[in-house]
């Protein structure tokens, strides 16, 4: 019988003033995460948890810290119920658009 899998890679796609930042991290159903690295000056931070809804649909606790200065950082947290596979966007209105992507796909090792 099929298990189902609880390893996922989430990948977050941040806007930036150049190039968007594509940062990825495997997660696991039901362990809170918290990974941070480095982009250039930018300190990027991902963290929450996920946790499994009906029909292969998952559903994400996540905070997207993007810290530069003092001055200059910005935090997002989204609650966004995702489908393997299925790019979820959410667009953040302030001085500028900015747009994030939210992907969640099988662990490769799946």
């Amino acid at each position: 019988k099929k298990t189902s899998p609880d390893e996922f890679l989430l990948t977050v796609t941040l806007p930036s003033s150049e190039k968007p930042v594509e940062m990825s991290t495997k997660i696991s159903l039901g362990k809170a995460f918290d990974v941070s690295e480095m982009r250039g000056e930018r300190k990027i931070t991902l963290k929450g948890t996920l946790t499994a809804l009906k029909h292969n649909r998952y559903h994400l606790r996540l905070t997207i810290v993007s810290w530069v200065s003092e001055k200059v950082n910005s935090t997002l947290s989204v609650e966004p119920d995702l489908a393997l596979g299925e790019s979820w966007n959410v667009g953040v209105v302030s001085s500028f658009i900015s747009h994030y992507t939210v992907l969640l796909t099988l662990a490769p090792d799946h």
